[in-house]
């Protein structure tokens, strides 16, 4: 708050309280996280299935198999990361292949006309 004083007369003063507004608060850049690194068996999304129903079967049975709880708990939040993963490349190639039949379409459609 800012107080600003003013002369009116010899006898007489006047204060002005006046309200300031404070400037924005500056936003801060995050810092992007680099991309997790995609394994080259990860590739093939029907691999990339078969894998991870391999790995839930390996974290279920971990006791009998002597894995260690510490291992155990990043492979299961690696899976958690894969149960997103999957749907996600589904959908991708999903969108690939629509465009594709599109183009296709245009294409033939062209080639008909003329």
């Amino acid at each position: 708050m800012l107080i600003q004083r003013k002369k009116v007369s010899n006898n007489l003063l006047i204060f002005l309280f006046l309200e300031k507004e404070a400037p924005p608060p500056k936003k801060k850049k995050k810092k992007k996280e680099p991309p997790f690194p995609i394994p080259e068996w990860a590739k093939e999304l029907n691999v990339l299935v078969e894998k991870v129903g391999n790995m839930k079967k390996y974290v279920a049975s971990y006791k009998d198999l002597g894995f260690d709880e510490s291992f155990v708990k990043e492979a299961k939040e690696q899976l958690k990361r894969f149960a997103k993963e999957i749907p996600f490349r589904r959908e991708e190639e999903e969108a690939a292949r629509k465009l594709e039949e599109e183009r296709l379409a245009k294409k033939n459609k062209k080639k008909g006309k003329k």
